[in-house]
């Protein structure tokens, strides 16, 4: 056996004098780390690593379980975000943990005072514009007057202005009306065979719609998710288009994927010209006469609720106008 003093540097045992007591003595036991030679480090470690690496592995599930757990509340803010800009929600969730719920009252009351803001100015738009209806009609009455007295000239002069003037007006309140009904869309709905029937029987009491036989292919139940005031506004004046520039035929349907589509029989549009009718401020009817409103309107109001125009060739032999829903466009 060996010594407790020189066993090979594995343990040592020395006394140690008690200095307030010289009578007494003491031992301290020490290990000494010297003595572990390589290989019994390294099998210690190879046995070691197992369960660090075990550990390792417990302690990345916890985190990425309470990261996930930590960010919940800003998925649901970002859901609530999302769907305020679609519409189908005014304000956030209240129901958020107590570390988020400053911000979400924050951005309701900001919310809550754009609202505000945008119903202001959309009375004022409305204001502005029906104030000016009043003079307009004024106008076009003297416009009336001088053509009965045989100033033709001035009377078209003023007739040109007044209705430029009143399309415009026109246009605006259609989108101060507009700002408002998008916000809550997913719930607009509207039956689209009644609606076409309304048109077409206004429109065929008119001159330019007299001799245009109107043909409708569409079921008594199709429902479109437009507020009935918006897609009247499309349909009113693409419908129009197509019966000014008829020849004898107008006709709209519905396709398989749910476009709606307006299709006459006149000269229609040649295929290099459309991409310039679709871009702002051109008219589809300024080929011919009348001051109906164009695109602007109806590419105001189709891009509010995701829809577009596609412009196509008929089998009519004229054109043929798709207003394509969001499937359709993606």
């Amino acid at each position: 056996m060996c010594s407790f003093a020189n066993c090979e540097g594995v343990f040592s045992l020395k006394g140690v004098a008690d200095k307030g007591n010289p009578d007494r003595g003491g031992f301290e036991a020490g290990l000494s780390f010297a003595a572990l030679s390589a290989p019994v480090l390294a099998a210690r470690w190879i046995k070691l690593r197992p369960a660090l690496a075990l550990l390792g592995l417990v302690l990345a599930i916890a985190t990425s379980i309470q990261v996930a757990l930590g960010l919940r509340p800003l998925d649901a803010l970002r859901r609530g975000v999302a769907d305020i800009r679609s519409g189908r929600r005014d304000h956030l969730p209240a129901g958020v943990p107590a570390e988020v719920r400053p911000l979400v009252e924050e951005v309701n009351a900001l919310l809550d005072a754009q609202e505000r803001e945008i119903e202001r100015s959309r009375s004022r738009a409305a204001d502005l514009a029906h104030g000016l209806k009043t003079p307009l009609a004024a106008l076009a009455a003297d416009a009336g007057r001088l053509r009965d007295r045989g100033e033709l000239a001035l009377a078209q002069d003023i007739e040109t202005v007044g209705e430029a003037m009143s399309r415009h007006v026109d246009r605006e309140l259609a989108r101060a009306r507009l700002r408002g009904s998008v916000r809550h869309r997913d719930s607009h709905s509207t039956t689209l065979a009644p609606l076409v029937r309304s048109l077409v029987a206004t429109l065929s009491r008119t001159s330019f719609g007299m001799h245009v036989t109107f043909e409708e292919h569409i079921a008594d139940d199709v429902r479109v998710p437009l507020d009935r005031t918006d897609l009247a506004e499309v349909l009113g004046n693409l419908l129009e288009n197509a019966a000014r520039h008829a020849a004898k035929r107008a006709r709209i349907s519905l396709d398989s994927e749910g476009s709606i589509l307006i299709e006459d029989d006149g000269p229609g549009i040649p295929p290099a010209q459309r991409p310039r009718v679709l871009e702002r401020g051109i008219r589809l009817d300024e080929r011919g006469e009348g001051a109906g409103l164009g695109l602007a309107i109806v590419q105001d109001v189709l891009n509010a609720y995701g829809w577009r125009l596609v412009l196509a060739t008929s089998d009519l032999g004229s054109l043929k106008i798709a207003i394509a829903p969001p499937a359709a466009v993606a």
